[in-house]
């Protein structure tokens, strides 16, 4: 029995010391809540396929990482990752703030985009869309993919 008590003891002391603990957490890592990313509008593969056909002023942003933009992305489309997301880098792209813009991620579940495209309203950018189901649902319709 006191070795159980002690135990406690020691687990109650631990837990105490986590939570009285200062930890800082870089935001860059954590996952936005819904409620804090601006609310932007939505396109689907084929709306986007149907914008690029019809040549008006678009830009594609791919808000994944690096690495994975290069294995392949959509043609055309502009790297501009969540992580180490820079409003000066994206306001000296020549993109026109009220052209349209479509950022899209890895797919339905990943919430890049959705932050990315939030930052890029809160610069000003006034018709960002987040492009649903992301590059698995562009590979999933016979998207192009460049390299």
């Amino acid at each position: 029995m006191k070795r159980h008590l002690w135990r406690l003891g020691w687990l109650v002391l631990a837990a105490v010391a986590l939570m009285a603990a200062r930890v800082t957490v870089n935001p860059l890592l954590v996952r936005p809540a819904a409620e804090s990313v601006p609310a932007v509008g939505r396109v689907t593969v084929a709306e986007l396929r149907e914008w690029r056909r019809d040549g008006g002023a678009l830009t594609v942003i791919d808000a994944r990482d690096r690495l994975i933009y290069l294995d392949g992305h959509i043609a055309g489309a502009i790297n501009v990752p969540r992580r180490g997301f820079a409003s000066r880098a994206v306001e000296s792209l020549s993109v026109a703030k009220d052209g349209v813009v479509v950022v899209y991620c890895s797919d339905r579940d990943c919430t890049d985009s959705a932050w990315v495209a939030g930052e890029l309203a809160r610069l000003g950018f006034s018709q960002v869309r987040v492009l649903d189901g992301g590059w698995s649902e562009w590979l999933a319709r016979g998207g192009e993919v460049a390299r």
